[in-house]
C-alpha cells in the first residue's frame, strides 16, 4: 500500500511538471506562501492536530480515534486550501487594479490570481483529498458526501479565475477600437 501511495504522488507531480512544460514560470513565491501558510494557519486557528494528522497517514496502526482525527483534519486542510485559492484571487485582482494603468506591472498580480489558485487546488484535490480518503478506507468510513459541493466550488473559482484574467487582458483594448 505504501509502494501505491508513493508510486500515485511521484506520478501525479511528475505529469503536473511535465505537463507545465517550463516549471520555473510556475513558481511564484507570493502565491506558494498564501497557498501553504493560510491553511496550515487556518488549521492550527481551528484546533486541528496537526502532528497526529501526519502520523494517522504515516502510521499503519494509527487507532480508531486518530484515523477519525485525520480524516477531520485533512477535510478541513482541503476547504482551507480553497479558501487560500480565493485569497490568492482577490489579492491577485487587488494588485492587478492598483496597476491598471501600467500594463508591465500588471503581470505579478495576474500571476498571483493565477498560480495561487492553481497551487490550492493541486494541494486541496492533489494531496489533501486523497490522503483524506486512504484514511476513510482504512478507518471504514463512508466517503465524504459533501465532496461534490466542494468540487464545484473548485469548478467555479476557476471559471471565475479564467474570465477574470481574460477580462483583465483586454481591458486595455477595450476603448481604443472606438477612439479611431
Amino acid at each position: 500500500m505504501a509502494v501505491q501511495r508513493i508510486i500515485g504522488f511521484v506520478a501525479f507531480f511528475t505529469l503536473i511538471l511535465i505537463a507545465m512544460g517550463e516549471p520555473i514560470a510556475f513558481l511564484d513565491a507570493p502565491s506558494l506562501l498564501i497557498a501553504l501558510g493560510c491553511p496550515l494557519g487556518m488549521l492550527l486557528l481551528g484546533g486541528s492536530n496537526l502532528p497526529v494528522m501526519i502520523k494517522s497517514v504515516l502510521s499503519s496502526n494509527a487507532s480508531p480515534e486518530e484515523l477519525r482525527a485525520g480524516i477531520s483534519g485533512w477535510q478541513r486542510a482541503r476547504v482551507y486550501y480553497l479558501a487560500a485559492g480565493i485569497a490568492c484571487v482577490l489579492a491577485g485582482v487587488v494588485i492587478v487594479l492598483k496597476n491598471i494603468d501600467n500594463p508591465a506591472a500588471i503581470g505579478p498580480g495576474l500571476a498571483m490570481a493565477l498560480l495561487g489558485t492553481l497551487y490550492a487546488l493541486i494541494l486541496g484535490f492533489g494531496i489533501a483529498l486523497p490522503l483524506q480518503a486512504q484514511l476513510e478506507d482504512r478507518a471504514g468510513a463512508p466517503a465524504e458526501s459533501g465532496l461534490t459541493s466542494h468540487a464545484a466550488l473548485a469548478w467555479v473559482l476557476t471559471v471565475f479565475v479564467v474570465i477574470g484574467t481574460l477580462s483583465i487582458l483586454l481591458l486595455p483594448f477595450i476603448g481604443k477600437g472606438s477612439q479611431g
